[in-house]
C-alpha cells in the first residue's frame, strides 16, 4: 500500500516471477477483480475449488 509509483505492482510482478521459476502457480489480479472472485466464492461456497484453479 502506498503512493503512485512507489514500485508496489512491480515488487509483485517480481515475487510471482520468482515463483513461476520455483514452478508455483501465481495469479495476477487487479484489487477490484480479486475481490469480486472472492464475494463469488463465498456465495457459491466454493473456496477450496477456486484454490485449485487459481
Amino acid at each position: 500500500m502506498g503512493p503512485v509509483g512507489v514500485g508496489k505492482t512491480f515488487m509483485a510482478s517480481a515475487m510471482g516471477h520468482i515463483a513461476c521459476r520455483r514452478r508455483l502457480s501465481v495469479g495476477f489480479y487487479r484489487t477490484d477483480q480479486l475481490l469480486r472472485r472472492q464475494k463469488a466464492c463465498r456465495l457459491d461456497n466454493n473456496h477450496e475449488a477456486e484454490r485449485a484453479t487459481s
